[in-house]
C-alpha cells in the first residue's frame, strides 16, 4: 500500500519529528509535511503509517514537572505524553543542575508518571562548580547522564532513538549516541 511504501523510504528519527508537527490539522503543518515528504498524505494517514514503527524513545530533558516546580520540563513532558499516546515507550532522562533554595534528594530518582519512565539525577548545583574549568563541568554532566542512560537501559531496554529538543541537551546527547551506536 501507499503507507508501507512511504514508511520504508523515510528514517525513523524523521517520523519522530513529524509526530510533533502533525498533532493538529492546520494548513501550515500540512504544507510542512507535504514539503518534507513530497507527498500529499494527510496527518491521519501519516499517524497510521507511524504505527508500523513502535519505538523505544529516550528523551534527554531539562527535568520533569513536580509539585515544587510544575513548569520545569513541562514541554518535554507534553512531547513524551504525545509520543506515548501513539504507542511508543518513552523514558525521560534529566540531570538537575539548578541552584534552588529547597531540598532535593541526592542521587538518582526513578519514577513512572502517566506511563512515562523518568530518571533524574541531582548531585550538586552547577553554581558550586563555577570556578572549575569548562571541561570538568562538561565531564561531570556527561558522567551523570551516562549513569542515567545505563540505569534506564537496564530497566527499559536499548533505545531506538535518543531525542532532545534543546541545543544544550543535544550537545550532551551526541557522545551517548556515538558511544552506544544509537
Amino acid at each position: 500500500s501507499h503507507h508501507s511504501v512511504c514508511c520504508s523510504h523515510l528514517h525513523r528519527v524523521f517520523w519522530l519529528q513529524l509526530l510533533c508537527d502533525c498533532q493538529t490539522d492546520t494548513s501550515r503543518e500540512l504544507e510542512h509535511i507535504h514539503y518534507i515528504t513530497g507527498s500529499k498524505m494527510f496527518p491521519d494517514a501519516l499517524i497510521s503509517c507511524i504505527d508500523y514503527f513502535w519505538m523505544n524513545i529516550f528523551i534527554i530533558a531539562r527535568g520533569y514537572p513536580s509539585k515544587l516546580d510544575p513548569t520545569w520540563g513541562c514541554f518535554e513532558k507534553d512531547q513524551a505524553e504525545a509520543l506515548n499516546s501513539l504507542g511508543h515507550h518513552v523514558t525521560i532522562l534529566s540531570v538537575d543542575t539548578r541552584f534552588r533554595f529547597y531540598w532535593r534528594k541526592l542521587g538518582i530518582q526513578c519514577g513512572m508518571h502517566n506511563n512515562i519512565a523518568t530518571f533524574n539525577v541531582f548531585l550538586l548545583p552547577y553554581a558550586l562548580l563555577f570556578f572549575l574549568p569548562k571541561k570538568i563541568k562538561e565531564w561531570f554532566y556527561a558522567w551523570q547522564l551516562e549513569i542515567l542512560y545505563k540505569r534506564a537501559k537496564q530497566q527499559n531496554g536499548t533505545p531506538d532513538v535518543i531525542y532532545s529538543h534543546y541545543l544544550n541537551n543535544t550537545l550532551k546527547a551526541i557522545p551517548l549516541r556515538k558511544k552506544y551506536n544509537i
